[in-house]
Parts: structure tokens; sequence; C-alpha cells
């Protein structure tokens, strides 16, 4: 596998899902964006939330804005208004992850895998890609796993490469326990 060109692939099919998504709700206010794969590593799909998407999620599962759930809810892609959004711009990235031989070392790639989704939010990132809310607060950026338990370890580190630390430090603490 050539990793950099992959990161070159991931980076320029998240520009133009990212970028797509804020044009096509320019009045909203997006507090995250990540890439995501799954426990084997063989996809990487894009994600992103709104403070109104999650406002709709929330009253569309009848989820107290309060309540303990909501911390899920604003932090968990699989619930995100776009998740997932334009994810056939990956498609080419997929069937290329999906063919790496089972007999290379499954932990490199996996590594790898998450190293290229961090370098391609951090190249995106540089570039001002990610609009600030009307606050001013720039937006998390973060990698995830989908459907394993070391998620939240993914998120923080490479939550903390993306962000400057008071987001960060914001991030990390999201479900209202110290790390």
């Amino acid at each position: 596998m050539n990793w950099n060109e992959l990161e070159n692939e991931v980076y320029a099919a998240a520009k133009e899902v990212f970028v797509n998504v804020q044009n096509a709700h320019p009045n909203e206010q997006f507090y995250a964006f990540a890439l995501y794969t799954d426990s084997g590593a063989m996809t990487i799909c894009p994600a992103a939330n709104s403070v109104e998407g999650l406002t709709r999620e929330l009253a569309n599962d009848e989820t107290d804005p309060d309540g303990e759930e909501a911390a899920y809810y604003r932090w968990a892609t699989s619930e995100w208004a776009y998740e997932s959004w334009q994810a056939d711009s990956f498609n080419d990235i997929c069937t290329k992850l999906g063919d790496i031989p089972e007999s290379e070392d499954f932990a490199h790639t996996q590594a790898k895998v998450y190293e290229v989704m961090t370098n391609a939010l951090a190249r995106l990132s540089k570039e001002g890609v990610f609009k600030p809310q009307s606050s001013g607060d720039a937006p998390v950026l973060f990698v995830t796993l989908t459907d394993d338990d070391e998620a939240e370890d993914v998120e923080n580190r490479s939550a903390k490469v993306l962000n400057s630390p008071e987001v960060f430090e914001k991030f990390v603490n999201r479900f209202g326990r110290e790390q």
C-alpha cells in the first residue's frame, strides 16, 4: 500500500465532502468533523455535525438536551446529522483498503489508516476548510471507530494532535469525567 497516495486521496475526498456539507447548510454552526473507520480498518467515511443537526436529532429521538444521553448524541458520529454524508466519494479508498492482503501486519495497517485520516484532517485544518462557529470557536476534529472499544482512545489521541489545547481540553472531558 502506498500510504502517501492514500493520504492524498483521503484528503481530496474529505475536502470535497466537508466543503460541500458546509456550503449545503450555510446557516448551520458546525461544531465537529470526523473521519471514521471500522475495527478492521477497511473503510474510511466522513461525518460532520452542527448545533442545529444535534437539536434535530435530539428532538427526533425525544431525548432531553440536558440529559445524560445528550453527550452521546453530541459526540457519537453514528448519531450525527451528516454521518456518512456523500460517503460515495470514499468508495475507491474503501476498495483499496479492502484489497490489502490479510497477510500484512494488521496492527501496522490499522495504525497507518489512523495516521492517514489524522494527517488528512490536519491538512484540511491548515487550509482553513473548517469554518469557525459564530462564537468564533473552532470545530472539533477527530478520528474514530464505529464498532470498537478503543474508539474513545483513538478519538482522544487524534483530537490532541488536531485541535488547539483549549478545544482538546473541552473535548477530552466531553462525557463529564476526567481523563
